[in-house]
C-alpha cells in the first residue's frame, strides 16, 4: 500500500466534463487497489466545482485550497482575452503561467504532517508542485493532452482557442520535473518521448462497465453527451447541419438527444431534443439506440467514445472521434470518415437488431479487455524507482 497525494486544479465532482471522468476514475482505481489516495482540489473555479460531493467521496483525504491567480499572470490573461475575441489567440504560454505559489506553504505543511510515497500532478501546468517534494516522493504528470503549439489544431479547424498552449521546450520543462509521466494514448506517449528522457507510460482512461438491456422496441434513437468545449460544439452543430439530414432521408422518425453542458452552446433543431445536465446516465444510454460522437478534431483520448462502449451501446464516430480507440475501429464500433459514411452507419444499426445487438456485445467485450490493460498500466507506473 502507498499513500498517494494527487494535486489537481480539476475537481473530481461534479462530473460534468471527460478530464473530471478521467481523474475520479483513475483515482478511484488506485484507491480500489488498496491505496491510501490523498486528493487535493486547488479550487481555481469554485463555482464549478461540488466540495460537498468530493468531500462525501474522498472522507478526510479531501484537501480543498483556495487559488489565486499570480498577478502579473492574471494581467497577461486578461489581455489575450481581450484579443481572443477580436483577433484569435495570440500567445504561447510559459508552462508556469498559472501556478499559485502560495500553494507551496500549504504543501510543505501537508508533507510535515503526511509522509507521502507518490505524488501526481493533474495537467503539466500544475507541475512545479513537484518541487515541494524530495526525491524520495515517486513524482508523477499525469499529462491529459499535448500542449505544444496546441492553439494551431483549433485554427486549423477555423475555430478560435482560449485555454492553454505553448512551446515544446516549455513542455519538456514540466516533464522533466517529474520521475514518469502519464499519456492517455500511445500517440501522446510517443511525442512526450521526444521531449523528456524520462519514463513515459500510457495509462488509458479506464471505463465504467454496465450490461445495460437493448432497448425494446428497437428504433432511431440518437444519443450525444458532452461539456461546453469547443469540439464538442463544433462536432455536433456539423453533425446536425451535414449528417442528421442524411440519417432522416432514411430514418424519417429518427431523433437526436443531446445531454450535458453542451446543451447550453447549440440552438434548437428539429427532431432534437436537449435534456441538459443529467446526473444519472444509466437511463440515457439504456434508451438509446446508436451513441454518436462526431467531433471533427480532438487530442488526448475520446473519453466519452469510450464510456459508451462501456454501457454497452452500438456507437458511431468520427475518425477524431475515435483517436485513442482506434484498435476497436469496425469491431467494437463504427467509423464514419464523411456525413454519407456517418449516416449510413446509424442506419444500419437501427434498421439491423441483430446486428446493433452484435455491435454493443462486442463493444463491452472491447472495454473489459481495454481495462484490464489499463489497470495493469495503472500498476506499472507505481513501481518507477524515484531515484
Amino acid at each position: 500500500m502507498k499513500r498517494i497525494l494527487v494535486i489537481s486544479p480539476i475537481p473530481t465532482h461534479p462530473q460534468i466534463a471527460g478530464n473530471r471522468t478521467r481523474i475520479q476514475r483513475l483515482l478511484t482505481s488506485l484507491r480500489d487497489m488498496g491505496h491510501d489516495v490523498h486528493f487535493l482540489c486547488v479550487n481555481t473555479e469554485p463555482w464549478k466545482a461540488d466540495a460537498n460531493a468530493m468531500a462525501g467521496w474522498w472522507g478526510e483525504n479531501f484537501h480543498c485550497v483556495p487559488y489565486r491567480y499570480p498577478p502579473r499572470s492574471l494581467k497577461r490573461y486578461a489581455g489575450r482575452l481581450r484579443f481572443l475575441f477580436h483577433r484569435g489567440f495570440k500567445e504561447i504560454l510559459p508552462v508556469d503561467y498559472r501556478y499559485d505559489e502560495t500553494l507551496d506553504v500549504y504543501l510543505d505543511e501537508l508533507a510535515g504532517r503526511i509522509s507521502f510515497d507518490v505524488v501526481i500532478v493533474e495537467y503539466i501546468f500544475w507541475s512545479k508542485a513537484l518541487e515541494c517534494f524530495g526525491d524520495g516522493v515517486l513524482k508523477i504528470i499525469d499529462t491529459h493532452d499535448v500542449f505544444t503549439l496546441r492553439h494551431l489544431l483549433y485554427k486549423d479547424a477555423g475555430l478560435s482557442y482560449g485555454w492553454y498552449c505553448t512551446t515544446a521546450k516549455e513542455e519538456a520543462k514540466a516533464l522533466n520535473r517529474a520521475h514518469v509521466a502519464i499519456a492517455i494514448q500511445d500517440k501522446e506517449k510517443e511525442c512526450f518521448s521526444t521531449l523528456t528522457d524520462k519514463r513515459v507510460i500510457t495509462v488509458r482512461h479506464i471505463a465504467p462497465l454496465h450490461s445495460l438491456p437493448q432497448p425494446n422496441p428497437p428504433g432511431a434513437r440518437l444519443l450525444f453527451i458532452g461539456s461546453d468545449a469547443g469540439t464538442n460544439i463544433h462536432g455536433i452543430q456539423h453533425f446536425i447541419k451535414e449528417v442528421f439530414p442524411l440519417v432522416r432521408q432514411q430514418l424519417p422518425d429518427a431523433t437526436l438527444h443531446i445531454a450535458g453542458k453542451i446543451c447550453d452552446m447549440i440552438d434548437e433543431a428539429p427532431q432534437c431534443i436537449k435534456l441538459g445536465v443529467v446526473d444519472d446516465l444509466v437511463p440515457l444510454y439504456t434508451n438509446a439506440d446508436v451513441v454518436i460522437n462526431p467531433i471533427q478534431f480532438s487530442t488526448g483520448l475520446c473519453i466519452k467514445t469510450i464510456e459508451a462502449l462501456g454501457y454497452g451501446r452500438p456507437v458511431v464516430a468520427s475518425p477524431a472521434g475515435s483517436r485513442g480507440l482506434e484498435e476497436g475501429a469496425g469491431k467494437a464500433f463504427l467509423v464514419g470518415e464523411s456525413p454519407r459514411e456517418f449516416a449510413d452507419a446509424v442506419v444500419k444499426i437501427a434498421q439491423n437488431p441483430t446486428f446493433a445487438r452484435s455491435l454493443a456485445q462486442s463493444a463491452y467485450q472491447f472495454v473489459e479487455l481495454w481495462n484490464a490493460e489499463s489497470l495493469r498500466e495503472l500498476s506499472e507506473v507505481l513501481t518507477i524507482k524515484s531515484a
